[in-house]
């Protein structure tokens, strides 16, 4: 919560901001600089940064960050090769070690499986189905079944 003790919150937002945005900013700086015509570069939002995080302000904010290099990288002016896209996923839950180690009592049939999300990234890199530069997908995952829908999101 943003009005709670001041430290903590920028120290998670720091930390946040290392783990979630730099990456994605480097990725970015990269793909400016040496993705081939007709790349792919794929940034990891979150569902969750679409709308308010009172309980997660550190998480939601760089999330946020995300989606909006998303949008500007699409822009003419972003940087981005000639037929190059931009598309960012957004899960609500990926399956991974460390999010079962931190959420062990988390219902798993919910959770988005990684081989899940490495074959829709593998067909898009291939040109199979993939969205237009700048899309966000969500990624949903309910009784070990998963839904990818793009949202339409204007900054």
């Amino acid at each position: 919560m943003v009005g709670s003790a001041a430290v903590p919150i920028f120290d998670g937002v720091d930390q946040m901001w290392t783990f979630n945005a730099q990456s994605s900013i480097a990725s970015a700086h990269i793909a400016t600089n040496f993705l081939k015509e007709g790349g792919l570069l794929v940034l990891t939002g979150a569902n969750a940064a679409l709308r308010p995080t009172p309980t997660m302000i550190a998480y939601g904010i760089t999330k946020a960050a995300i989606h909006h290099l998303n949008a500007s990288l699409v822009d003419p002016s972003g940087g981005l090769p000639k037929d190059a896209a931009v598309v960012g996923i957004l899960p609500i839950c990926l399956d991974t070690l460390t999010n079962r180690k931190s959420m062990a009592q988390g219902n798993f049939d919910d959770w988005t499986p990684l081989l899940t999300v490495a074959s829709l990234l593998s067909g898009w890199a291939e040109g199979r189905d993939r969205p237009p530069s700048g899309t966000l997908v969500s990624i949903a995952t309910e009784n070990k079944e998963t839904k990818f829908t793009f949202v339409h999101h204007s900054l």
